[in-house]
């Protein structure tokens, strides 16, 4: 009666809340609200009650931030309540619509990812337990949320530990203890890391540097005045002369981890099987019977089953030491049935595993779906981009071709002055025309090149370019596909309007083959433009026309830290710890050429901190200086070393004073174009 009592009342509050004359987004902050204050006091019941009736009011509003909200507050619930199947599924629609909001930096979002990690560990599904913790430590590292990160390292280390990869396990605890030492507002999670290194160097069987460990939680629990850290301390130190047979040490540890007031129960009952189980094996039966009975009521008030499964298994055998077998027969057969109860639970949990896959298969298709429209729509671009080149094209050949006949007709006419006057005007408003035509052609050129801005959307880094004429013969072009950046610098035939026609066909020549025809190997794609090129230059194969460009092609996958890449005529440089390294490229051109081989394809794993700098040669080809000699490729280099500590703005600050320092009064010889990446 009490029980229905109490949840009318809690009907009433919500009829109250949801016939109130507000607006329903007002009345959806209630309900979270008034379901946290439950949730926190672990009435997860009515907690769900409000939480379920703010979701049903956000999706008939499709108020997509609220329905995520909803889902990820019932996920908790759920997860409260060891209901982890229905957790999972709250989890992944509020990860959906997080995603669909863009909403993917905050810590909602965040935490959503760690929950699904934590799901899918408890049910030793590890693998993808670990790629749902390493999204939400990358994005936490992104934000620089310093509770997130260590939240995550925490939960990496216990996966790890779970699967036995000790070293693995170490390595992210020991960075969990130095994001703790930066910060004290996370000092709680001290005798946590101490105790999972302490628990790692145990099943090592390094019993010295876990005993050092469970001494520091000890430590830890002293100061905090926290009796059940301390017992936990206590408990490990036992556990490891357990595991050295030093039984008499093994006792103390024990009986002074049960000294202390207000321990939890689960390490009381664990202590008092241990102690049943030691004076079992020391044939001191009186003391055997008395430990295993306390742990045995304990275990059993508070369910901690596998404890009593113990206990029931060292009383069948203190009975057939003591050859009480009536009591023998008993015990036994309580000791099956909890051993059968927790292999029930083994298999429910495969079951749920099972079903859990299927959730996190649905999920992937979701994610190819949404993929295959983002390449859809990559596509249209790249066909709008390439109608804006074929007129710009067009319209630079009637540039070039009227600026001929202008020429033509003024050298034709020079014998009367009256006639020669007028021509001359006539020639300096047509290259007015022709000047501001070729300018305006520039700005349509800058328009298909991808902006400094949208490079360092996808990384660190910074664009140095700079035309020798208004329009270039250099360009860098950019694409993000499957998941990686592909990045381009280009030198092609001339500069001026020349050396921008080939580039303005080449960057189209580029989006087809990638985005269009989803070449993405990078060797491949130039041996694909490298046709291409030919087809359009030389069609005929005539010999002496070699037309193309020079071209280093990057493809960076950022989350696996990969640099696939091919390169014609132009290598480029990766510095890694002080230490510059050249990536060769393969000595010839995209175009016609006497070596037609197939352009390599090279893998590079990448370091955090690595700067890669792609270029063409214009910068090491300018004359200046005192002596008025080329700047050449090792001032370059030594230029680039002498930044490294740099950001990459003040990188590209100092590249920019360097070049225009050495030029001096002289012309630049040559477009010049650098880009810089830095790898976080």
């Amino acid at each position: 009666m009490l029980t229905e009592a109490f949840i009318g009342s809690k009907r009433d509050s919500l009829s109250i809340i949801l016939n109130k004359s507000v607006h329903d987004t007002v009345k959806i902050k209630s309900l979270h609200q008034i379901g946290k204050k439950h949730f926190f006091k672990y009435e997860y019941d009515s907690c769900e009650i409000y939480a379920k009736s703010a979701l049903i009011l956000s999706e008939k509003l499709g108020n997509n931030h609220y329905i995520a909200i909803s889902n990820k507050i019932l996920g908790q619930i759920y997860l409260g309540k060891n209901d982890n199947t229905t957790a999972l599924k709250h989890y992944l629609k509020a990860v959906e619509n997080f995603k669909k909001l863009k909403d993917t930096t905050c810590s909602r979002y965040i935490n959503s990812l760690n929950d699904i990690g934590h799901i899918y560990w408890v049910y030793g599904m590890y693998q993808k337990s670990y790629e749902y913790y390493l999204k939400a430590l990358k994005i936490s590292e992104k934000i620089n949320d310093k509770i997130l990160i260590l939240n995550v390292n925490m939960n990496i280390s216990e996966l790890y530990f779970s699967k036995r990869e000790f070293d693995k396990s170490i390595y992210f605890y020991n960075n969990s203890i130095k994001l703790v030492q930066n910060n004290y507002d996370t000092l709680v999670y001290f005798p946590l890391a101490f105790n999972g290194l302490a628990n790692n160097f145990l099943d090592k069987k390094e019993y010295d540097k876990s005993i050092l460990y469970f001494n520091r939680v000890i430590n830890i629990g002293n100061f905090n005045k926290d009796s059940v850290t301390i017992s936990a301390g206590q408990i490990g130190i036992a556990t490891n002369y357990m595991q050295m047979s030093n039984y008499d040490s093994t006792i103390k540890y024990l009986n002074t981890s049960l000294i202390y007031k207000n321990n939890n129960s689960n390490n009381n009952a664990f202590s008092y099987s241990m102690l049943g189980a030691i004076f079992l094996n020391k044939k001191k039966y009186d003391l055997a019977k008395q430990n295993i009975s306390k742990s045995l009521d304990i275990s059993k008030q508070y369910r901690l089953n596998a404890i009593v499964c113990d206990n029931y298994r060292n009383l069948y055998k203190l009975d057939s030491c003591t050859k009480n077998y009536q009591s023998y027969i008993k015990n036994y057969a309580l000791f099956v049935a909890y051993n059968d109860s927790l292999n029930n639970i083994e298999s429910e949990r495969e079951i749920v595993s099972a079903e859990m896959n299927y959730l996190f298969d649905k999920e992937k298709e979701t994610q190819k779906l949404r993929q295959a429209e983002l390449n859809k729509i990559t596509e249209l671009e790249s066909k709008r981009q390439s109608d804006i080149i074929t007129g710009i094209v067009i319209v630079l050949i009637i540039l070039v071709l009227f600026s001929l006949f202008i020429y033509k007709s003024y050298l034709g006419k020079n014998k009367a002055n009256k006639i020669i006057t007028q021509q001359k005007h006539l020639v300096e408003e047509k290259q007015k025309e022709i000047l501001d035509n070729i300018t305006y052609a520039k700005r349509i050129q800058s328009s298909i090149i991808p902006t400094e801005e949208y490079i360092s959307k996808y990384a660190n880094s910074f664009v140095m370019y700079n035309p020798k004429d208004i329009v270039s013969g250099d360009f860098y072009w950019a694409t993000e596909r499957d998941n990686k950046f592909y990045l381009a610098t280009a030198d092609c035939t001339g500069h001026g309007v020349s050396g921008a026609m080939v580039s303005m066909m080449n960057v189209s020549i580029l989006n087809e083959v990638v985005n269009q025809k989803g070449i993405t190997n990078t060797g491949e794609i130039l041996n694909e433009v490298r046709n291409n090129v030919i087809k359009s230059l030389n069609p005929k194969g005539n010999e002496g026309v070699n037309d193309g460009m020079d071209c280093v092609l990057c493809a960076f996958d950022f989350n696996k830290k990969t640099l696939q890449y091919s390169a014609s005529n132009n290598s480029f440089y990766i510095i890694r710890n002080k230490e510059l390294i050249v990536c060769k490229a393969d000595k010839m051109p995209i175009g016609l050429s006497t070596k037609m081989d197939n352009f390599t394809t090279n893998e590079i794993q990448l370091q955090s901190g690595d700067v890669v700098y792609m270029f063409t040669d214009g910068y090491a080809d300018q004359f200046g200086g005192e002596n008025n000699k080329k700047f050449k490729y090792k001032q370059l280099e030594e230029t680039l070393m002498s930044v490294q500590d740099f950001t990459m703005t003040t990188q590209k600050n100092v590249l920019v004073d360097k070049f225009y320092s050495w030029m001096g009064n002289n012309e630049q010889t040559d477009d010049v174009l650098v880009i810089g990446i830095k790898i976080d």
